[in-house]
């Protein structure tokens, strides 16, 4: 049985000492949590990432030789809508996740989730820098069943990033000037609903007040104003 601390009255640990890996309660501190949270996540990644660079590269480039068909012009025009397409919207998710006021593990998750929709773009980068056979022999197929879309890809990603950053930024600047523009004039900036409220329970008030003041005690007798 432990002991009590006399001091503290909290239970000692079996050895003398405390324990700092556990509460009083015996359950792990948050930053331990979050730790382990964050290492597992990490070790399905990369046996999601080695399984995929494994059997992967092989699907992706018969998907994409499907749709190209070996016409430049088609690898050309698929190649800017996967790189502009599936990296956007796991851009603009993330982002947006990142800057909300959810819990850290509904940010993570939403985060995750967002990350899924690069999976080509990353599948055609592979294909391109992998040095495994699957990637060899999936890059000999896109050179020959779909020419142009690797580069058009990485082309439609940049354009991606560029134009979600500057979406953010130019949000940013635009509330920022907003705010000095407030502030320049000399308003506050409650809440449109609080302040419709407020004005109507003024109005109100004022009104009620007018009309007490108006009418003013009756004489009982007469019925006129005293």
């Amino acid at each position: 049985m432990n002991s009590v601390d006399p001091q503290s009255g909290q239970p000692e640990h079996p050895g003398g000492t405390p324990s700092r890996w556990r509460f009083a309660d015996g359950v792990p501190p948050a930053w331990l949590r979050r730790v382990t949270v964050a290492l597992g996540v990490l070790v399905v990644l990369l046996l999601l990432g080695v399984v995929g660079s494994i059997v992967l590269p092989g699907w992706w480039a018969g998907v994409v030789t499907g749709w190209v068909q070996g016409i430049t012009s088609a690898g050309i025009l698929v190649g800017l809508t996967c790189g502009v397409v599936f990296t956007a919207l796991p851009a603009g998710i993330i982002a947006f996740a990142v800057r909300s006021s959810w819990q850290w593990r509904t940010r993570l998750i939403v985060a995750a989730a967002a990350a899924v929709l690069a999976l080509p773009n990353v599948l055609t980068l592979v294909i391109d820098v992998g040095r495994t056979s699957s990637a060899y022999d999936a890059r000999l197929d896109m050179v020959i069943g779909a020419p142009a879309f690797t580069g058009s890809t990485l082309v439609g990603a940049i354009l991606a990033l560029v134009g979600v950053a500057g979406g953010i930024l130019g949000w940013r600047w635009l509330r920022r000037s907003r705010a000095e523009l407030r502030k320049s004039r000399g308003e506050e900036t409650p809440r449109r609903g609080l302040l419709r409220r407020g004005d109507r329970k003024a109005a109100g008030g004022s009104g009620s007040e007018s009309d007490a003041t108006s009418s003013g005690p009756q004489d009982a007798k007469g019925g006129g104003v005293q």
